[in-house]
């Protein structure tokens, strides 16, 4: 009895050195966070250095971890294809099924709101009638990015013909010249352009053709995927609760 017990004792001993070893190391590790810059005002760059309210809020999550972070910004498709390769956690991205094939996910720290931006008004609604309303249009979308299953299925049955750009204002510009019909954009970003633009001209329609929920992702042969999402997980309820999220929130919106 007395040999089992000094046994399980050992053992114990033995997984708790493990563990606070395994902790130690991992809280030295350097973690690299990939933001992408074509995206304002959410993620793009500013005098050289990453801005917008999903770098906002990924450094104020991020603080509150015991993480050792490096920020870096690459266009979309740079960033993406070097979080494959687990070269750093990906910020500000939503999950489709096949990233999920690559990436674990962190639970979500945003939703945004996808809308259609035109320069005249339609009838009906858009995925309520698959599209139709819209059938034939020429719609600019962001290179890289995906804007959920019932535009992809549009696209897919050639309702809609996709025009791919770098930025919501390379968009905005092709719409001004006739190249396209419309574009679809983020609700606040489609209000940026007209306020900056002094564009009255253009229809915002207000139906949301996604609600998209906005992750970290880590490769899932990234080294401790798991404990950096563990944590990054626990500082999103910490930041929350002591009211510092909303705060980022406010200011954005007041910006």
């Amino acid at each position: 009895m007395f040999k089992n017990l000094r046994h399980i004792l050992l053992t114990n001993l033995l997984f708790l050195v493990v563990f606070a070893y395994g902790s130690l190391v991992f809280a030295q590790e350097k973690v690299d966070v990939i933001f992408y810059g074509n995206y304002s005002p959410y993620s793009y760059e500013k005098s050289g250095m990453p801005a917008g309210l999903f770098v906002d809020i990924t450094k104020r999550i991020l603080d509150s971890t015991s993480l050792n972070v490096t920020y870096r910004m690459y266009p979309f498709k740079r960033a993406m294809v070097l979080a494959k390769q687990g070269a750093g956690l990906v910020s500000g991205i939503y999950k489709t099924p096949e990233r999920q094939r690559h990436f674990n996910y962190s639970n979500p720290y945003y939703s945004e709101k996808i809308i259609l931006v035109s320069d005249k008004k339609i009838s009906g609604s858009l995925i309520g009638t698959n599209f139709t309303s819209i059938k034939g249009w020429r719609v600019g979308l962001l290179r890289g990015m995906s804007y959920g299953e019932a535009v992809d299925n549009a696209i897919n049955n050639k309702i809609i013909m996709e025009n791919r750009v770098e930025n919501d204002f390379h968009n905005y510009r092709k719409l001004k010249l006739g190249r396209i019909d419309g574009f679809f954009i983020d609700h606040i970003s489609a209000q940026k352009l007209v306020f900056e633009n002094k564009d009255e001209t253009l229809v915002i329609h207000t139906e949301s053709l996604v609600q998209g929920d906005v992750h970290f992702a880590a490769a899932k042969d990234m080294k401790y995927n798991q404990q950096i999402l563990g944590q990054i997980d626990a500082a999103l309820v910490k930041i929350k609760q002591n009211g510092s999220y909303q705060e980022i929130l406010d200011n954005f919106v007041r910006e």
